[in-house]
């Protein structure tokens, strides 16, 4: 009950203005979100930050447009930022270094998917760019 319930358990929480990416780290109790064994740490620390993060940032793409560029689509912001970019009909660029990555963001929803190691990158990228029209 409480914070009682919490001691000596892995949290997901929300900051209130002190640093939330350490092993150790002092929350209210009701900011708290206790984490199952089987989530990874980098995932229960990005819980609360990239979802809101993701919501803010694709609200504001909207408000300039249909399109908008992502760099570093493949990371875990970035795909959370395809799928509600999809869910509000927006046509996001994904930028990615991996090609092995491509299909999965475009099953998420990407309109378009540019690798920068691709030897065509800058010539696909300027096609991306005068087809969508991003903000």
């Amino acid at each position: 009950n409480g914070a009682d319930a919490l001691l000596g358990r892995r949290v997901s929480f929300l900051g209130t203005g002190t640093g939330a990416w350490a092993k150790h780290a002092v929350s209210d109790a009701a900011l708290c979100i206790p984490l199952d064994d089987a989530v990874r740490d980098v995932d229960g620390a990005a819980l609360i930050v990239n979802p809101l993060t993701a919501v803010a940032l694709v609200e504001r793409a909207r408000q300039g447009g249909n399109a908008f560029v992502l760099n570093a689509a493949g990371s875990q912001l970035g795909r959370l930022m395809l799928g509600l970019a999809r869910d509000e009909g927006l046509s996001p660029i994904a930028v990615i270094r991996r090609p092995d990555e491509a299909e999965a963001l475009r099953a998420l929803g990407a309109a378009e998917v540019l690798v920068t190691s691709d030897s065509g990158f800058a010539t696909q990228a300027a096609q991306a760019i005068r087809a969508l029209k991003p903000r």
